[in-house]
């Protein structure tokens, strides 16, 4: 599970925690924080567009590791071709073959889709345990304890719920990337 390093992200992207750090490397002088708000923004300005994508990758990763209906003479183009044209708000672009350089298909066998698990269980730790006070006691020893020290000794679905203080459901998972998206 990449929840770590995706709750990291959160933090990185976050004003206050970058006014902390975000200095000239001669000067020492701090980033106006305007400018790490203008920043920030414009890495935010096509969100959905890119969780769009992550989802279409995940369709595309299930597809090829399960028994989607292929016709026979479909290859791997032509199925990424279809799932775009169904799922996609862009169409494929013609005479390229961008699959063959996607490693995540083949690394991850069908579980491309945790990529989204990850960002939605870590957009809820954030907005649940982090984003008020990013620097929080409390919430970061909530977070090592319940889910960090344990290592592979506890199941993730396990430590999630510990983390998160709920089962997680599709619908929280959903609203959370939904959240995180506005």
């Amino acid at each position: 599970m990449k929840v770590p390093s995706v709750l990291m992200e959160y933090f990185a992207s976050d004003v206050r925690v970058l006014a902390r750090f975000a200095r000239h490397w001669q000067t020492g002088e701090t980033v106006p924080r305007d400018d790490l708000r203008r920043l920030l923004d414009s890495r935010r300005a096509f969100g959905a567009s890119e969780v769009q994508q992550q989802v279409f990758y995940s369709l595309v990763d299930q597809a090829y590791h399960g028994s989607y209906p292929a016709a026979d003479g479909q290859t791997t183009l032509s199925l990424a071709n279809d799932l775009q044209l169904r799922y996609h708000s862009l169409p494929p672009v013609p005479g390229t073959a961008w699959q063959l350089r996607f490693g995540h298909f083949v690394g991850y066998g069908a579980r491309y889709y945790s990529y989204l698990i990850s960002r939605a269980v870590a957009a809820g730790l954030w907005h649940r345990c982090f984003r008020d006070d990013p620097f929080c006691r409390a919430a970061g020893e909530k977070y090592r304890t319940s889910l960090l020290m344990h290592g592979g000794q506890v199941a993730p679905g396990q430590l999630v719920e510990a983390a998160l203080g709920q089962t997680p459901t599709t619908a929280m998972l959903v609203q959370a990337v939904v959240d995180d998206i506005q």
